[in-house]
């Protein structure tokens, strides 16, 4: 499981970046599905409190409504129309063209810091729940013994 988690994450992370182009962008996706299924199966492993694992996934629903939203609000500006970006799909999002439009700006700034916030909170609620998990772990050895 270990090793399948890690090579999962490595290519994930490393092989196939986000923004690296649509066959990568495709691995990428289901590699990170896979990885998030990852941690929910290491959390039931390690016993953690249901409260943490429904705040991780609730973290990672906002995470990925903030990415379906950033894609929106980048998908409804003509790229080319601002003369002097550079434009492609790896640029941050405030410095494409649909950051620099004065229509959108603020409702994609709301998109990042969202995904941005949800992210680093996936993160938190995943490590504290390691010693959670990790403390409940007696009970089983309680289990086992009968």
């Amino acid at each position: 499981f270990a090793i399948q988690m890690f090579a999962a994450g490595v290519l994930c992370i490393t092989i196939c970046p986000a923004g690296s182009g649509r066959v990568k962008g495709t691995v990428h996706a289901w590699s990170a599905a896979l990885y998030m299924v990852d941690h929910h199966v290491f959390l039931k492993l390690i016993n953690a409190p249901s409260c943490y694992i429904f705040g991780f996934w609730a973290c990672f629903v906002a995470f990925g409504f903030g990415t379906w939203a950033t894609g929106q609000l980048r998908a409804s500006v003509d790229d080319g129309s601002i003369s002097g970006t550079v434009q492609h799909e790896w640029t941050p999002s405030l410095l494409s063209a649909a950051g620099l439009n004065p229509e959108i700006r603020c409702q994609l700034w709301s998109a990042e810091l969202l995904r941005m916030i949800s992210e680093n909170s996936m993160f938190l609620v995943f490590i504290s729940s390691i010693g959670r998990g990790v403390k409940r772990q007696d009970n089983f050895e309680g289990l086992s013994a009968k």
